[in-house]
């Protein structure tokens, strides 16, 4: 987002935001989207599936996929009552492409699993679909390394480093990462009536500081063991992207990350002594919030031209292409 308006040096919160798409640019499938479908299905007893080619289920998942999407765009947000709806369509189509799913009752190797669209769900849930990718692990190992440093370095020109992921996907992107043993942080946005007892906590410390909290619902949400501070994914934005509305949840999701680290520090740090000036940061804090983004550099990394780099750069995020994915590629899946 730049550089952005300039505020008191002392208010300023200086430091960057790195975020990333998910599938494709941090992890990639283990096998073949195919092959996992017809493995699951076998596990679930459909015996017919041994004798589908992957190839041309490959195919008819390709052509399933963008039929249910046409119809139910963004898995299904606001058109059904759930992602896993969304999913259990596709599988049943793609099944059908191949000529699975439509035998009558006497034949029942055509039949699919009453099991098989949840099975695969939960699947496509955990790394045992997904493997991260070799340089991610250094790569967040470094960024842990930054960010440790940064917050020995307290000073008033306080820098932050904050990880996320912004991904077209339903809100399963937050299991697959922790099932790779990633610390994952905000990915819900508080309620509003939580933010709105913030700015009255302030109104009210503002006339009378002996009034200042002892803590928020914000407190603690950010945490510098995170690997990444919030996940804003397209089913919870409600829009997909490159459109702007699933980048300005994100930089909601990192102010919420900054609110809670001032409050953590203004609890450490507290001047016990001086409680007009801790009441001050608070109130402070909270006003400051909202500007705090603009401050910082962000950059967004994707492997999709027009969806990561494109759609960062007109909400007003820098952004890095990551050329030559196709090897490891989404095979038909956002």
């Amino acid at each position: 987002m730049g550089a952005g308006a300039s505020r008191p040096a002392a208010a300023r919160a200086r430091g960057l935001i790195v975020s990333f798409d998910a599938l494709g640019t941090l992890y990639g499938f283990r096998k073949p989207v195919a092959e996992q479908y017809l493995s699951v299905a076998q596990q679930c007893g459909l015996s017919k599936a041994k004798e589908v080619d992957p190839k041309d289920l490959e195919a008819s998942f390709r052509s399933a996929y963008e039929r249910v999407s046409a119809r139910h765009p963004n898995y299904g947000r606001g058109t059904l009552d759930s992602a896993e709806e969304w999913w259990a369509e596709l599988v049943d189509k793609t099944f059908r492409g191949v000529g699975v799913g439509g035998g009558g009752d006497d034949d029942q190797s055509l039949q699919l699993p009453a099991n098989l669209s949840s099975a695969l769900y939960e699947h496509f849930s955990s790394q045992a679909a997904y493997e991260l990718y070799a340089d991610v692990r250094p790569f967040l190992q470094r960024m842990h390394e930054i960010r440790q440093r940064l917050e020995k370095e307290r000073s008033d020109h306080d820098a932050v480093l904050l990880l996320g992921v912004i991904t077209n996907s339903d809100p399963r992107v937050r299991r697959v990462l922790e099932s790779m043993n990633l610390a994952v942080g905000v990915s819900k946005a508080p309620e509003p009536r939580n933010m709105d007892e913030r700015w009255r906590l302030a109104n009210e410390t503002a006339r009378d500081p002996t009034a200042l909290p002892i803590a928020t619902s914000f407190r603690d949400i950010w945490s510098p063991r995170h690997d990444f501070d919030f996940v804003s994914t397209s089913y919870e934005a409600e829009a997909e992207k490159p459109a702007p509305a699933v980048f300005n949840r994100a930089a909601n999701l990192a102010r919420l990350n900054l609110i809670s680290r001032m409050e953590q520090r203004r609890h450490s740090d507290g001047d016990r002594e001086h409680p007009f000036r801790e009441a001050f940061d608070f109130v402070r804090d909270t006003i400051s919030h909202r500007r705090d983004i603009e401050t910082m550099s962000w950059i967004h990394v994707g492997d999709d031209y027009a969806k990561d780099y494109v759609g960062a750069k007109e909400s007003g995020i820098d952004a890095f292409h990551l050329f030559g994915q196709s090897g490891r590629k989404k095979e038909g899946l956002e």
